[in-house]
């Protein structure tokens, strides 16, 4: 078998710019899935117009979703704020991300006001925060059949 150089060349050639275009295709998805992020989590002027004040470090995904809700289930408004307060404050100065979002159970007609901590790693003592912080809003407001959860997923950080 002989080798080529010619023709090796010209794979290599036509291999370089076909990861060229991979690379610019990858670019552009990169930035329509970052656009479509942004335009899913930035808190929207529905969230104000219910009287919602959330601290800038909470994510809120599918805003018009999260103002229905609240549209609803107006007296969840005040708990929701400070919860969300109260989470920022809990993990000031460390790397985490704090999600407002509605969860909809797929199974039963079931719907509620979730907010997901995540951080790049879980220790031991990271339940037992969530749920103290929980407690700690809760404990201040009426007890109501409908309320909020606070948990985490453990997703990765976006």
């Amino acid at each position: 078998m002989t080798l080529d150089l010619a023709e090796l060349q010209g794979a290599l050639f036509k291999l370089e710019q076909d990861m060229g275009r991979v690379r610019e295709d990858i670019a552009q998805i990169r930035r329509f899935a970052d656009a479509a992020w942004q335009s899913e989590v930035l808190p929207e002027a529905d969230l104000r117009a219910r009287g919602l004040k959330l601290p800038p470090q909470i994510l809120v995904r599918r805003a018009d979703l999260v103002a229905g809700y609240l549209a609803a289930h107006p007296d969840l408004t005040e708990l929701v704020g400070e919860m969300a307060a109260a989470l920022v404050e809990e993990f000031r100065g460390e790397r985490s991300e704090i999600e407002l979002t509605l969860y909809q159970d797929p199974e039963i007609d079931d719907q509620y006001l979730v907010f997901y901590i995540r951080m790049p790693e879980y220790d031991d003592s990271f339940v037992s925060r969530i749920d103290a912080v929980s407690e700690q809003v809760e404990s201040r407001f009426p007890p109501r059949p409908e309320g909020i959860l606070v948990t985490t997923d453990y997703h990765p950080m976006r």
